[in-house]
């Protein structure tokens, strides 16, 4: 490992729809985005193009660096204070509709979701056991019990605030 965080899925293909959905944009945006240079690919699979939902956000973080790393480098000192002006407007916009989310409440609500899906987790062992005939039972609730506390372990060693100050510093 690189001390990134692994990749849950890194295999997760889906179709421009299922990209829209995801990242919260119209089919035709996709579309867009194919006919940009560096787009990935994708696969045909019968009818519909596949694509991989980890190549795609790489490409669109790398090319939201380069097109903000291309506008801060060309700014005058009064386009990046108006650009300044105008998120801080936007940020208040935001705040009053109620859509803002504050860092504090967003990480309590992520503490809340990991904290109910390590319950979750824990109980697989036993309802896996239960599908197995009666003498296989304990071996199987171990074994998955087992796998179980592997990945709550590597999870642990997770820390979101951590990750968002470094983002924030970085």
């Amino acid at each position: 490992m690189n001390g990134e965080t692994p990749d849950p899925n890194p295999q997760m293909e889906t179709n421009i729809g299922g990209l829209a959905d995801m990242l919260g944009v119209t089919t035709q945006s996709v579309r867009e985005w194919q006919r940009t240079a560096g787009f990935p690919a994708g696969e045909q699979v019968g009818r519909e193009k596949r694509f991989s939902v980890r190549v795609v956000l790489r490409w669109l973080c790398d090319s939201w660096r380069r097109a903000t790393d291309t506008r801060r480098d060309s700014c005058t000192q009064d386009e990046r204070k108006t650009r300044l002006q105008a998120d801080k407007l936007e940020l208040e916009i935001a705040e009053k509709r109620g859509t803002l989310v504050q860092r504090d409440a967003a990480l309590r609500a992520v503490e809340r979701g990991i904290s109910e899906s390590r319950g979750i987790l824990l109980n697989i062992p036993h309802a896996v056991a239960a599908l197995v005939p009666q003498d296989q039972r304990a071996g199987v609730e171990q074994r998955v019990g087992g796998l179980v506390d592997q990945a709550l372990r590597s999870l642990s060693d997770i820390r979101i605030a951590e990750k968002m100050e470094d983002r924030e510093d970085g």
